[in-house]
């Protein structure tokens, strides 16, 4: 395309018009056709042509954008599929097929596959679904389910999906443990205008207290949260019902802040303690205190995090700097680019974390992260012990330590990434659709632990 000046008189005067012309090909023959009009030469000052350069390229970096989205979406399509599979072989979501209709349960489906694969993408989860391969649906249709996740009705299916990969061994799940954290749910909220129609939007965040339920292997099977300390007792009570009714386990509430102290409760509640326990576990009996371990996973400190990928930049870095002196012929000898590979990654303190090799064969260097090594650099862990007191538990029951896995639930984020839905105007946010996303958390955290679906993280080439 180029820009042509298009030269008319008219009355005796002479106008000059702007117009974007195109070549184009019909029956072997080259025509042009006028794409655009830009309008008399005397209206396109200096200022308003650079106006148009910046509008124009604004409108290139959108696009460029979208496109590299569908090219991240093409990419994963591979992987929703293998996944899709090992679900479905292994029914781990069969017990929601009580729940849910058949339309219903592959919407379930599509979005548990879409937030496995793609949670940090925030184009509309129909959007993505439908590039997937997984499922033809609309907004509201995806609001509904995740609406209906977060009902209380639908949680007993949860802990079912849980438990039946595990009850056929008796001594699994013979505990169940509800750890609290402070958790954030992070979406976006739009202004509306006095029609309903939204015309710009805000990040939204809300923070509150989580009561996570673990089974002794970890992994999450119910929750309550709460904003208003003045509902916790009675919500833990719900809690510790349904878990007791549903898996006729022992069911301990770790009280870390001491917000329950002096309150009359009909669970067992756990509490910080100096003591360290005798072995891995013991036997609860009348006449002692049982105390037991916790570790926690939690993220490293921002800072520690920003330098080791400050770090891992500067390797990359230094890498692509050798590769371009190999192609220019400024390194050639297999050991001095061993050497200063080597020496760029040690001077970044990055031994463990990035492995690469010469390919003499062609001449090129290979490096890889392995972002398993910087998921655990990520993260530490923080080891406290807990003591039940004497008499609040079932007799001959076994209290083991425990590891809690808590980092995904510290910050939760907006699966759904669509505009407001004006038929509901409880969007911004309903305790259903925040509940829903917890919930979903909740099974993916299952699906990882009781499937051999690939763990994020491994070797990841260049």
């Amino acid at each position: 395309m180029f820009f042509r000046k298009i030269t008319t008189r008219k009355n005796g005067k002479e106008y000059v018009y702007v117009k974007l012309i195109e070549n184009y090909r019909t029956n072997g023959k080259i025509k042009q056709r006028v794409v655009a009009n830009f309008g008399s030469l005397e209206n396109l000052s200096p200022h308003r042509i650079t106006d148009l350069i910046t509008s124009l390229r604004r409108l290139y970096q959108e696009i460029e954008v979208l496109q590299d989205k569908k090219l991240v979406v093409e990419d994963l399509i591979d992987q929703a599929s293998e996944i899709s599979k090992e679900i479905r072989n292994r029914k781990v979501l069969e017990p929601f097929g009580q729940v849910f209709q058949d339309e219903q349960y592959q919407i379930l489906e599509a979005l548990i596959i879409k937030s496995l694969v793609a949670s940090e993408m925030n184009s509309p989860v129909e959007e993505i679904c439908q590039q997937l391969g997984l499922v033809n649906a609309d907004s509201i249709q995806f609001y509904n389910i995740v609406k209906m996740l977060g009902e209380d009705s639908t949680r007993p299916q949860v802990i079912k999906a849980r438990l039946s990969d595990v009850l056929e061994n008796e001594k699994v799940n013979k505990v169940i443990y509800i750890y609290p954290l402070k958790s954030t749910f992070k979406g976006r909220t739009f202004r509306l205008d006095p029609t309903g129609n939204p015309y710009s939007s805000e990040n939204y965040q809300k923070e509150f207290l989580l009561w996570l339920a673990y089974d002794q292997q970890g992994v999450p099977l119910d929750f309550t949260w709460l904003d208003k300390k003045e509902q916790l007792a009675e919500q833990l009570n719900h809690l510790v019902q349904r878990l007791e009714t549903l898996s006729g386990s022992q069911v301990i509430v770790m009280d870390r802040e001491g917000v329950l102290t002096g309150a009359e409760v009909p669970y067992p509640i756990a509490w910080l303690t100096k003591q360290m326990p005798k072995g891995e576990g013991g036997t609860s009996t009348e006449d002692q205190d049982h105390i037991f371990q916790a570790t926690q996973v939690q993220p490293e400190s921002e800072l520690k995090i920003k330098e080791m990928k400050a770090n891992l930049a500067k390797v990359a870095a230094g890498m692509e700097n050798i590769k371009a002196d190999i192609l220019l012929g400024k390194l050639s000898k297999e050991s001095a680019i061993k050497k200063r590979a080597e020496a760029v990654i040690r001077t970044n303190n990055c031994q463990d974390m990035v492995t690469c090799f010469f390919n003499d064969t062609n001449q090129t260097l290979h490096y890889y992260i392995k972002d398993t090594i910087v998921e655990q650099k990520s993260t530490s862990l923080v080891t406290t012990s807990w003591v039940v007191p004497k008499g609040k538990l079932k007799h001959n029951i076994t209290i083991p330590n425990i590891t809690i896995k808590a980092d995904q639930f510290q910050i939760i984020t907006d699966q759904l990434n669509i505009p407001p839905i004006n038929l509901y105007a409880d969007y911004h946010y309903s305790r259903e659709v925040i509940s829903g996303h917890i919930v979903l958390e909740i099974i993916k955290k299952q699906i990882a632990m009781v499937t051999e679906l690939p763990q994020q993280g491994g070797d990841t080439p260049e």
